[in-house]
Order: C-alpha cells, then structure tokens, then sequence
C-alpha cells in the first residue's frame, strides 16, 4: 500500500498512535522513541526512555499512550504517555528472565502480546503482567494485535528475524490456529524486525 525508507539507521520498533508513527532505533539512538510523519518525515518530536535498557524494541500505541518493550536491563513493558513522554506504569512477568524483542496490545481485553528468539515463546498476559497461556514460536522479533471490532476478539501477527523471515496470521483463542502466513516482501532473509 505504502512504502518509505526508514529516516535512521536501523527501524525496529513501530507504533501508530492514530496519526503519526513512532519507530525505535537500537543502532543510533537505542533509548529514543522518534515520532515519524506517515510519509516517512521525522516530525522532531522524541521521548528519551532513561530506563536502564539496551534499546527500546517493538512497541504498540492505543493513541493515548505508547506501550514499549524494554530490551535489556529489568525487560519490563513501560507505558508512555504520548502527551508529555512520562511512564505512567511499567509491567513485569514471567516474561522478564530474558530480554525479549515483540510486543502487541490488546486494549480491548487489557491484555499484552510478548516474546523474542531468546526463548522462541509468546507470552499472553493479563493487565498486571500475569501469565495468561503461552505459545512456542521461532525466531520472534516482532508482535502486532488485530482486533475484530469491539466483540473482544482478535489475532495475533507474528514477524520472525530468520531465514524465512515469516509473517503469520495466529488466533490465541482457538489453540493458537495458523490462519496464514506469508514472507516479508523484498526479504533476503533475516530482514525482520518489530510491528
């Protein structure tokens, strides 16, 4: 539909907050969260995240605030509010013995999407960071909700870094069905990164 290059040196992480995107980059700027234009323009507009992380990975947005994935130090998911780029919660788990890499929001059910290659597992949590299910997955780098309307439920999408570099189509409510799957358009391999 719509393609630009990425205006840094690495894009990982994306959220879109309704009208504009923010991207994470963990090469040049691995603890800033830029807002970019949605024809690929930095607006100028950064929130730091002094967190004590290596870099800030895959991200989600419900326009109200940015829930961010913590790669490194307490691998936390932190809540952001888009106003003025304070944290106004952060969330711990079962998921935080390693660093993980994606992140997706259901706002619906309050509830969080989380996983990367270090244990090839997605996490589904409560609100509180509880553990709901879990799923083994390869090579996780990136994670994105799709919701159905206001019925409560949805899919989850998810992006590997791996040869195959796959994209695929999940329902976590009916024992975590394949529905589809596709690879990264232009992918050589190892090209995937956050939703």
């Amino acid at each position: 539909i719509q393609n630009w290059p990425a205006p840094m040196a690495m894009a990982w992480g994306l959220a879109h907050d309704g009208e504009n995107l923010w991207i994470t980059d963990p090469s040049s700027a691995p603890t800033i969260i830029q807002e970019v234009s949605e024809d690929g323009t930095l607006t100028g507009n950064t929130i730091p995240c002094a967190w004590g992380g290596s870099w800030v990975g895959d991200m989600a947005s419900d326009g109200m605030y940015l829930y961010c994935c913590n790669v490194g130090g307490d691998n936390n998911i932190y809540v952001v509010d888009l106003a003025d780029g304070t944290v106004v919660n952060q969330i711990g788990g079962a998921f935080t013995g390693v660093s993980q890499r994606g992140l997706a929001y259901d706002e619906v059910n309050d509830e969080y999407y989380i996983g990367g290659w270090n244990e090839n597992t997605i996490y589904r949590l409560d609100g509180t960071g509880a553990t709901i299910d879990t799923y083994s997955w390869p090579s996780i780098s990136g994670l994105a909700w799709h919701c159905n309307g206001s019925s409560g439920t949805g899919t989850i999408w998810v992006i590997e870094n791996s040869p195959a570099d796959n994209v695929t189509e999940l329902d976590p409510n009916d024992n975590w069905a394949q529905l589809q799957q596709f690879t990264l358009p232009g992918s050589g391999g190892y090209g995937g990164a956050g939703t």
